[in-house]
């Protein structure tokens, strides 16, 4: 199995860890985190050839850390998650790839709301679509054993899973790709894409 995550760091750091082996594989594309279902869309269609992008769009399209932040963009947390899942899933099937779909971090004890709105939407839209492709991995049981992360300043980030866990976190995300696999019947090439939305 090979994997090529898109996503931020949540997804990155995780799948980071996997050394190289025989059953197992990495690409990491040198392209950038992606924070939404509409942005690893646009990431697809790119790869796909239906959009073209002139050297000022890659620019911004291809952030660096000197890019400027962007803002708070309300659009991120849309209903248009189901319609861009089913565009997404799409072009994975004309791929013959599979896609492991991780949301945002919560903590079941107390979910942030939009999060939780975020990740309910996630859920529904491979549910009810049918995308036999995806599938959800949910690590808020991680979050309810090790917490969140805290940073050095003694701060939360409830972005990511405390160093520790990541290394659960890679497992369980691979045991979702190979499931993944399994269930997608033997027309799915055995190379799934990890998507953090």
């Amino acid at each position: 199995m090979h994997l090529f995550p898109i996503g931020t760091s949540r997804l990155h750091e995780p799948l980071g860890l996997i050394d190289a082996r025989p059953d197992t594989g990495i690409a990491f594309g040198r392209m950038g985190y992606f924070h939404s279902s509409s942005q690893i869309l646009d990431l697809l269609k790119v790869l796909l050839g239906e959009v073209r992008l002139d050297r000022d769009t890659a620019r911004l399209f291809f952030r660096k850390d000197q890019t400027a932040a962007n803002p708070f963009d309300t659009a991120l947390w849309s209903d248009t998650v189901a319609d861009n899942l089913c565009q997404i899933h799409d072009r994975l099937v004309r791929l013959g790839k599979s896609a492991v779909v991780l949301g945002h971090l919560l903590d079941p004890r107390a979910p942030n709301p939009t999060r939780l709105r975020n990740n309910t939407l996630l859920r529904t839209a491979i549910e009810e679509q049918r995308l036999q492709h995806m599938a959800v991995y949910d690590p808020s049981h991680l979050v309810a054993q090790h917490g969140f992360r805290v940073l050095p300043d003694g701060s939360t980030d409830i972005h990511h899973l405390p160093w520790a866990a990541l290394e659960t976190e890679k497992e369980e995300l691979l045991a979702s790709g190979r499931r993944l696999l399994s269930a997608s019947g033997p027309a799915a090439v055995a190379n799934p894409v990890a998507v953090a939305c």
